[in-house]
């Protein structure tokens, strides 16, 4: 890794982080605050995020991403209320939410093994992106699903996925101080931990 390298990577994000291979600083420097600061969220901003999700890589090309919107305090309100009561407390000051699901059937109505997957896909990408605008997201598991399909109108085939939180970074005076300690870059499994050893017989 070389130096120029290397003073790409954000100080607090080493405290935690410890890239040894050149990992572009992009990979590194990207986690998921919980701090908002008050910001509107622009529809090109939004549609740049979602546009970066449509071109993550699918099984098939099948593209089984679905994405539902939430930037007006009515639409806000309506995710709020399938969001967990632990997630609404810092998530309430976020710019915007998607709720990702993704259809279980491929184009001949049958089973899509992979739809899971593939929309894993889709929130890395759009991630990535709007961590190079400048901006934050945070992927909340802690919601309701069977809510969030019945609220939205979901087809039966949707399964939702995740909500997603977006918006400007903020700091620890913005978020609630019981999420303060946890609210920092999570260190990561050393790749020694990660890559499996087998025998080729």
């Amino acid at each position: 890794m070389s130096m120029n390298q290397a003073a790409n990577y954000n100080a607090d994000v080493l405290e935690a982080r410890k890239p040894q291979y050149g990992v572009d600083p992009m990979f590194v420097n990207r986690w998921s605050t919980r701090a908002f600061e008050p910001y509107t969220l622009s529809e090109e901003e939004l549609y740049r995020i979602l546009e970066a999700g449509q071109y993550a890589p699918s099984a098939n090309n099948v593209q089984p991403w679905r994405f539902y919107l939430a930037s007006t305090a009515e639409q806000k309100e309506l995710f709020l209320s399938f969001i967990v009561p632990r997630n609404q407390v810092w998530s309430k000051n976020a710019s915007a939410y998607i709720l990702l699901a993704s259809d279980t059937l491929n184009a001949e109505g049958k089973e899509h093994g992979k739809h899971a997957f593939d929309t894993g896909a889709a929130w890395q990408a759009m991630a990535l992106q709007a961590h190079l605008m400048g901006l934050a997201t945070r992927a909340m598991g802690g919601f309701d699903g069977a809510a969030a399909k019945e609220k939205l109108s979901m087809p039966q085939q949707f399964q939702p996925q995740i909500v997603i939180a977006i918006g400007k970074p903020g700091s620890l005076d913005q978020l609630d101080e019981s999420f303060h300690s946890t609210n920092k870059p999570t260190p990561r499994k050393p790749l020694d931990q990660l890559i499996m050893s087998y025998e080729v017989k």
